[in-house]
């Protein structure tokens, strides 16, 4: 999974998202997801450094846009984010993904600085910062739940209704429904526990330049580790993916009917592109597209109203952008 490809794929084209059973899966782990963030993590929700420590910035409505445009054109140019590259690349020892962690890595810890309040730039970012923090509205936050839920749902209920009129073989499609139910809690609930859902906690993570004064947090980096560890050891079951020769390779995943895993091995200027506009969008808000999710989900106003809209601008554009180059 990569969570910019799915949430993208699906804001982009939704009624191929509603219709088409090879996307079904798509919706019902958003479902699992904001479900699992809204009903269990919701209520913990609270960052008390927001607003708190003057060392963490509050980002301005114009900051959040800016940074929600540049993680959607990132992730698209460059083919994924933390998750997708972070994780799942660097779990199959891929080239590509190793470079784009390494420049997204790089830039983002330099927007980290560069932003800072006390960065000697400071005077040139303020238009970034606010005072007023993003606030959590409940309702909200249920009310998006709700939609993702319902647009999960529904297409899995017509089919139910279809199929008792109908003698039609199964679609071979649904055997991954189960998986992107546990895959979408899982994710949550990890995203949450972890703390990565708080901007504040990320920035700590980036902002090398609160070394000296206690301010940097490095426990995110056993986070991306961890999960690194897991899917490394996963591909190992997988044939042409295994380091260790006594492995014996899965002939399939446990939910799908195969495996379909990326195979480019080319470090392009896309990916480099797309990777640095990511950082640079990471950097500034703290926020990639899974807790971007968690805080929509958990009805954070200012991620819902301007975070969200510019990510979905960016992607668009960004896919427009892939277009174009594979033409020429």
């Amino acid at each position: 999974m990569g969570a910019s490809g799915i949430v993208s794929s699906v804001a982009l084209a939704p009624r191929k998202g509603l219709t088409d059973p090879s996307q079904s899966w798509k919706l019902v782990f958003l479902g699992s997801f904001v479900g699992v963030s809204n009903l269990f993590f919701a209520s913990r929700y609270a960052d008390p450094r927001l607003g708190v420590d003057p060392r963490i910035p509050v980002l301005s409505s114009f900051g959040y846009s800016l940074a929600g445009l540049l993680v959607g054109i990132g992730t698209k140019l460059g083919n994924g984010c933390t998750s997708g590259h972070g994780i799942c690349g660097l779990g199959r020892l891929s080239r590509r993904s190793l470079a784009a962690v390494c420049v997204f890595m790089s830039t983002s810890v330099a927007t980290a600085i560069l932003t800072s309040p006390f960065s000697k730039f400071a005077p040139y970012t303020d238009f970034l910062r606010s005072e007023h923090v993003s606030q959590k509205h409940e309702g909200l936050g249920t009310a998006v739940t709700l939609v993702i839920a319902v647009a999960a749902l529904a297409p899995q209920a017509i089919k139910a209704l279809l199929k008792q009129k109908s003698d039609e073989k199964p679609n071979p499609d649904d055997a991954k429904l189960p998986g992107a139910v546990v895959s979408g809690s899982l994710f949550a609930a990890g995203l949450a526990l972890s703390g990565m859902v708080f901007p504040s906690k990320v920035y700590a993570f980036l902002n090398l330049s609160g070394i000296p004064d206690g301010s940097f947090d490095p426990t995110l980096a056993m986070v991306m580790l961890a999960g690194v560890i897991v899917s490394w050891l996963s591909y190992q079951l997988v044939e042409g993916h295994s380091c260790l020769n006594k492995c014996t390779a899965l002939q399939k995943p446990l939910a799908c009917p195969c495996f379909s895993i990326p195979n480019q091995k080319v470090v392009n200027w896309p990916l480099v592109a797309g990777a640095a506009m990511f950082g640079v969008g990471w950097g500034l808000g703290g926020l990639c597209p899974g807790p971007a999710i968690f805080q929509a989900a958990v009805g954070m106003d200012k991620v819902i109203a301007f975070w969200w809209p510019a990510f979905f601008a960016g992607s668009f554009w960004g896919q427009r952008l892939m277009a174009e180059r594979s033409k020429k």
